[in-house]
């Protein structure tokens, strides 16, 4: 859906993106690698492709469409560096309970738990 207020942009489901159809190193039009990617883990809004550059020298990786950089942050609320730094600890019932999700979550998606 294109937003009449940026023509050139999309809005993929809450984040704002523009198209970026070539490498940003070398303008090679790469290739695609994946479509339809969703953010399991930390429930980011948004499908996304990425491509990749088909220039053996290059390789680079990327997304297209790419995010806004005003809409960033929209990737990132669920993340562990977003959350408030003041908030008491948890509490070991909260800790059991996000050691038993990402072992869960690692396993259904084939992650590896993550370690402390």
């Amino acid at each position: 859906m294109t937003n009449p207020t940026l023509p050139d942009q999309l809005g993929v489901g809450e984040i704002l993106s523009r198209a970026f159809p070539n490498c940003s190193l070398c303008g090679d039009p790469g290739k695609l690698l994946y479509t339809e990617l969703a953010d399991r883990l930390f429930g980011a809004p948004g499908t996304w492709t990425l491509k990749q550059c088909s220039r053996l020298e290059c390789g680079l990786v990327w997304l297209d469409p790419m995010p806004l950089e005003q809409d960033i942050h929209k990737a990132y609320t669920n993340y562990h560096t977003h959350q408030d730094p003041l908030a008491p600890h948890d509490s070991w019932l909260r800790r059991a309970y996000n050691f038993v999700k990402q072992g869960y979550l690692a396993s259904k998606y084939g992650y590896r738990p993550l370690t402390s």
